[in-house]
């Protein structure tokens, strides 16, 4: 019973003595992750002609992941679910979001994929591509929209 013990006592002496690097984070190297509520959510909807065809806002909570090296955050990836999503336009429908967002501190764009699905049937699948270049001014353009089983 003694070895036994002492073998677990080993065991958990190590484990708690071990240093992971995605725990380091901010002082070195690895990664950090927390969550993020936006409460001022936006999404323009653009057909392929540039005409807005439904403009979306609400709260979205994301899911954010910053990877260090030697203490600089290099790329930060982001996960996105609805909380509160609707259409600003008539008849104001209540959506379901998910997205992704990925940024590299080398370049000051970063590129948000969304798929958005409305209680009244509209569908958007995208890609909007957004300019940090002149933060806080953030210059956004649809890259890409598809709106799968949508007559708009």
């Amino acid at each position: 019973m003694k070895t036994k013990t002492f073998l677990l006592l080993c065991l958990f002496s190590g484990i708690g003595l071990t240093q992971l690097s995605a725990q380091n984070g901010k002082n070195g190297n690895g990664a950090v992750t927390y969550l993020y509520t936006c409460d001022d959510f936006f999404q323009p909807v653009v057909n392929n002609d540039g005409v807005e065809i439904d403009y979306i806002v609400g709260t979205v909570t994301w899911h954010i992941v910053d990877f260090y090296k030697d203490g600089y955050n290099y790329y930060s990836i982001g996960h996105g679910k609805d909380v509160d999503i609707h259409s600003n336009y008539p008849p104001y429908e209540t959506f379901t979001f998910s997205g992704s967002n990925a940024w590299e501190a080398s370049s000051m764009t970063t590129t948000r994929h969304f798929n958005l699905k409305g209680s009244n049937g509209s569908h958007y699948i995208g890609q909007v591509l957004f300019d940090l270049s002149n933060y806080p001014l953030i210059k956004m353009s649809v890259e890409k929209l598809v709106c799968p089983g949508n007559d708009k």
